[in-house]
């Protein structure tokens, strides 16, 4: 044991030693190297997944501006492959090929706090621009670095300064971009822009999204039994970076046993899936489960692919309930350590005032409320719709069109 924590030391040390040497010396280089202003760069929340709103982006670009240059960047030997049987543009992140289109992008594009980039490949005139990961009453800059996932970004001040890199930074409504923009990040106006979320603009296609609910195809594929007549629930936790083994907070809910819920499922004609962050340790009672599975760790699917065959979410303080509250669609919350999100974490407003659903505190509330869900969607949409004016706002109906366009206006002023 001793002899391994030694070598992952050393590994560490090494590969920081390389970085400090390479860094000044590519910075230099990327700020000498001319770019090619209309080639684009995006990438994931990793670089090891296609997903998030720069996956929609990119494969709009494509479609719709043969002007514009996009190339996927991923570390992922399946992103890659499967881009390429596709023929469309991707390149290894960490390749000669990638540190090239480093050095010569025009424009560069991520959802996380750090643009892409490989040690510091992309020069001053290359233009950044942050789509952004998610809105929610959670979206803050926690100042306690034990809540914060990104190993990069060591403190609140750390943090605030990553985000200030970028050109362009994305929000979702007025009040997201000045609650969360301005307050929380202290983004300048001239880079706050609301262009909604790329991955959002199909969730506002109603008939298609009713059509894909009776469809269920992602939800055949896992549970092959499955019927029209089935109702469909998805769980989807926050990400606790403070405790990574609670992978169900579910299970804090008094008198909740995941065996007999999945009887009750059963019993009721419902199906659960339930997303977690990759790193979350699973339950292993699960494997003896019928109507619960885990969606698996696939690098190539984005959860709003599987929002529209939800008919009820579960959830708590992820901004995944902003997404799916765009479909008009019943949220159920589950909140145990509620007092520590608002009171230790931090969150903009106090959730609990204006919740867009039903929040739960025991198993019985659970399945009540899950069939009350069931049988009239509609009760809590006024709320929803409220929620909605507060974090989304639903004229972006095109978002990946509007993200298109200030490219296009950050292209011709930024190489002029």
């Amino acid at each position: 044991m001793v002899g391994v924590v030694f070598y992952r030391n050393k590994l560490y040390y090494i590969k920081l030693v390389a970085r400090n040497i390479i860094n000044p010396v590519s910075w230099i280089v990327a700020n000498l190297i001319p770019k090619q202003k209309n080639l684009i760069l995006l990438t994931g929340s990793t670089h090891s997944r296609y997903n998030e709103s720069s996956r929609y982006l990119y494969e709009y670009i494509l479609l719709n501006y043969s002007s514009l240059q996009p190339i996927w960047m991923t570390d992922s030997k399946t992103v890659y492959a499967f881009l390429l049987e596709k023929k469309m543009p991707v390149a290894y992140h960490r390749s000669i090929k990638g540190a090239f289109c480093y050095l010569r992008a025009g424009v560069v594009i991520g959802t996380g706090s750090i643009y892409p980039k490989l040690y510091e490949f992309v020069g001053k005139k290359t233009i950044k621009i942050c789509l952004w990961h998610g809105v929610g009453p959670r979206s803050t800059n926690a100042v306690d670095n034990e809540v914060n996932d990104n190993p990069l970004v060591k403190s609140a001040l750390h943090n605030l300064k990553k985000l200030h890199l970028f050109d362009v930074f994305n929000f979702t409504s007025e009040f997201t971009a000045t609650t969360i923009g301005k307050l929380q990040f202290m983004i300048p106006k001239n880079k706050r822009f609301i262009l909604g979320y790329p991955r959002c603009d199909h969730l506002m296609q109603k008939e298609k999204m009713d059509s894909r609910l009776d469809e269920k195809k992602f939800f055949s594929s896992i549970f092959p039994k499955i019927n029209l007549k089935s109702k469909t629930i998805l769980y989807s936790p926050t990400w606790r970076a403070n405790d990574r083994k609670q992978s169900l907070p579910v299970n804090l809910l008094s008198g909740f046993n995941l065996i007999k819920f999945d009887q009750w499922l059963t019993e009721n004609n419902l199906y659960l899936l339930i997303s977690v962050h990759p790193l979350v340790e699973h339950e292993a009672c699960i494997r003896d489960c019928h109507r619960i599975k885990y969606i698996s760790d696939d690098p190539l699917l984005d959860i709003n692919q599987v929002l529209p065959e939800i008919d009820l979410l579960l959830t708590d303080y992820s901004s995944i309930a902003t997404d799916f509250i765009l479909l008009d669609r019943p949220v159920i919350y589950i909140m145990p350590d509620y007092d520590f999100f608002l009171l230790e974490y931090g969150m903009i407003e106090d959730m609990r005032l204006s919740l867009p659903g039903y929040e739960v505190k025991s198993a019985d509330e659970l399945e009540s409320k899950i069939l009350d869900s069931i049988v009239n969607p509609s009760e809590k949409s006024s709320n929803r719709t409220k929620y909605l004016e507060r974090y989304y706002d639903t004229s972006n109906i095109n978002s990946c069109e509007k993200c298109c366009e200030i490219i296009k206006m950050k292209i011709d002023k930024g190489f002029k």
